[in-house]
């Protein structure tokens, strides 16, 4: 059923997981063999960044020319700033804000731990206006890349990219060209400790 509503191979693989250890901890026989896990396209995980200037264009939409509503603006700035996947940016409430901290709380997906990220008040303002009390479901996150590609033209070239591949590009930016560790990287787009993810990524 997943399948045919087109959630990406990974979102598939990390639920199987997710529903095995819920049987397991709860003492239950798992029904199914190793074997029928969902397999992850090599393409989704080698699948490359966008060019800077294409996510320069996307953020100038919402932040120069104000083509974008709210909600696309919120997705844009948590994407771009803070990488987060489509999981995280469906899971964001306005209870994660914290104006006067000056922070946002993101609940990390695929068994990372929670982070809590500086923000500072421009971007917190589009997050306060773009975020509903009940949060932005995540087929709509998804709907919200395409219709911001629709808006640079760029909907037909931009045909099986989503919100990862600015995660991609994040990941190489901090890494080839801020200069910043590998490790640290790592720990701010919240993948778990011991995987190479913010190197593998960076390294395609």
């Amino acid at each position: 059923q997943l399948k045919l509503q087109k959630y990406s191979d990974s979102t598939l693989k990390w639920r199987w997981q997710v529903l095995v250890r819920m049987w397991k901890v709860n003492k239950v026989d798992w029904p199914m063999s190793r074997g029928e896990a969902p397999v992850i396209n090599e393409e989704e995980v080698d699948a490359p960044g966008l060019e800077l200037s294409l996510v320069a264009e996307m953020t100038a939409l919402a932040a120069k020319h104000e083509q974008l509503d709210p909600e696309q603006t919120a997705c844009l700035v948590l994407s771009t700033v803070y990488g987060l996947r489509r999981e995280e940016m469906s899971e964001m409430r306005p209870a994660d804000l914290s104006p006067a901290d000056g922070l946002i709380k993101v609940d990390t997906a695929k068994h990372g731990r929670q982070r809590r990220h500086l923000c500072p008040d421009y971007l917190m303002g589009y997050l306060e206006e773009g975020i509903p009390k009940e949060g932005i479901p995540l087929k709509r996150v998804s709907n919200i890349f395409k219709q911001i590609c629709r808006k640079l033209n760029m909907k037909k070239e931009m045909e099986g990219v989503g919100w990862h591949a600015i995660r991609h590009t994040l990941d190489r930016y901090l890494i080839y060209t801020a200069e910043i560790p590998e490790v640290k990287v790592q720990h701010f787009l919240r993948w778990k400790v011991g995987s190479d993810m913010a190197g593998r990524y960076a390294r395609t």
